[in-house]
């Protein structure tokens, strides 16, 4: 007998490497993290592998965490990664960005590599991930479910650069499909059987009438902070370091005069130069040796950057330098000098040496996402601004200090813009980790603004609803009235 209704929101934060799941009862205003997996580990249990796999009879193996991926993988005859960056580069003039693995092969006359083969396959990795974390939620809580019918919903995070594309309708009508295969609820699907499955569905899926939603990721990941009364209006930039890609983005936070919360994105961008990207780019195809650097870059960024200053000594003196080609430590050296001396066969320099190759690349990223937001900015607006940090490589130091030394890297002071200052997002008091140890919030901050449904969340316009501030007339410089020292 149902008694009453609960109304409850999946947050999937469909990383390139890991996806993460968080839901919010709306009713009580909570959430809380998902943990469908079974790992040695609660963090471990939580972390889903953005991955495919497809056995010899076409089997699909989909929404596991790394230790039960362990198992499976010797039995997959194809192994697909990296499926979000897959999905959003289905884009036209996107689609030969293939720089995270070579371009998939066939698989039984079948090209995985097509978009409609993508987006089937996105579809039951997504179905996998609502299904498993459906099924932990009701049996975490039992007594939350008795004699109530559960109203869901599910919203799904797409990076801001993607937002101003195709993308965003893709990846809501491929959430719309994994939603519609979950209430068919097939256990074993084979991939000749996937088209069939799904063709069904297209041809009575109506978007509008389904309970999916696709936002952009920086939004929900900072609105532990905006919605805070705490918040302080300004000007706050966030990257989001994963596994394959990094993503930043530049808003505005305010209040209106009615005092309701707004986001004004200025710039963003996603490049490959994540943890296990910069990893697999050392490594060289070596799965073993991929997992050490990773985890060095991660763990041991201090004995990194203290490595990286040596060798960058060695070289400092062979070239000119240009704006921008360079690294920003204590000595600055020429990326074509570094790329002139890479040395494959000593595996410790070859490692440093991409290392300061790859902060060459970060520095841009950084520089570029600041430049396009002070270009959309009037000129009073440009004050300090904040740095937020997210993602798994939020914690190393290799990445804290390359991003923080980007603006002298950069001469960011020519944009009129103060030295930035670099901040923690805070745990919001309404989220439980269930368990998992406080430290990791930042895993998990996307995955909990994306539990929070459109209509309780900060309402926010995408970049290309700004145009450029007009240059100040021809003679006349900007000084900055207010300005942050280093701290």
């Amino acid at each position: 007998m149902v008694v009453s209704q609960v109304s409850l929101n999946l947050g999937i934060d469909f990383g390139t490497k890991y996806t993460k799941v968080c839901v919010r009862d709306t009713d009580r205003d909570e959430s809380w993290v998902v943990i469908p997996g079974e790992a040695n580990s609660l963090l471990g249990s939580a972390l889903i592998l953005s991955q495919i796999g497809i056995k010899t009879d076409g089997t699909l193996v989909a929404g596991l965490t790394e230790s039960e991926w362990e198992t499976e993988k010797v039995s997959c005859d194809v192994i697909i990664d990296f499926l979000k960056m897959r999905l959003a580069h289905l884009d036209p003039g996107r689609q030969h960005q293939y720089w995270y693995s070579p371009v998939l092969s066939d698989f039984q006359g079948n090209n995985l590599s097509s978009c409609n083969a993508l987006e089937n396959l996105c579809a039951f990795f997504l179905y996998r991930i609502i299904q498993r974390s459906i099924e932990w939620i009701c049996q975490d809580d039992p007594d939350r479910f008795k004699n109530v019918e559960v109203d869901w919903s599910v919203q799904i995070g797409v990076p801001v650069e993607y937002c101003d594309s195709p993308s965003l309708v893709r990846f809501r009508r491929v959430l719309c499909l994994a939603w519609h295969f979950y209430e068919i609820n097939i256990i074993d699907v084979r991939f000749n059987e996937l088209n069939d499955y799904l063709d069904d569905i297209h041809q009575s899926l109506v978007i509008d009438e389904t309970p999916c939603l696709g936002i952009p990721e920086i939004a929900a990941a900072v609105y532990s902070y905006t919605f805070s009364r705490q918040a302080r209006q300004g000007v706050y930039i966030f990257f989001d370091i994963g596994g394959g890609t990094t993503e930043g983005a530049a808003f505005k936070f305010y209040r209106t005069t009615d005092d309701q919360p707004k986001i004004d994105f200025l710039s963003g961008l996603v490049e490959p130069i994540g943890v296990n990207a910069l990893a697999k780019r050392i490594a060289q195809h070596s799965n073993e040796l991929e997992l050490k650097v990773s985890q060095a870059i991660v763990n041991r960024g201090e004995r990194i950057l203290s490595g990286i200053e040596k060798v960058s000594k060695r070289y400092a003196s062979q070239s000119p330098l240009r704006v921008g080609d360079h690294i920003a430590n204590k000595y600055r050296v020429s990326t074509k000098v570094v790329k002139k001396n890479l040395n494959n066969n000593d595996i410790n320099l070859y490692l440093l040496q991409i290392l300061i190759l790859s902060q060459a690349l970060i520095h841009r990223q950084v520089a570029t996402v600041i430049r396009t937001c002070c270009k959309k900015l009037p000129y009073g607006e440009r004050t300090a601004i904040s740095v937020f940090l997210g993602g798994g490589g939020k914690v190393s130091a290799y990445y804290q200090d390359t991003i923080y030394a980007t603006y002298d890297a950069f001469q960011l002071s020519s944009t009129g813009m103060p030295r930035y200052r670099m901040l923690d997002v805070p745990r919001p008091r309404d989220f439980d980790m269930k368990g998992i140890d406080e430290q990791h919030f930042h895993r998990f901050s996307i995955a909990y603004g994306l539990s929070i449904p459109d209509y309780q969340a900060p309402e926010f316009r995408l970049p290309r609803q700004f145009r450029d501030t007009p240059p100040l007339p021809v003679g006349q410089r900007w000084i900055p009235e207010t300005a942050l020292d280093d701290g």
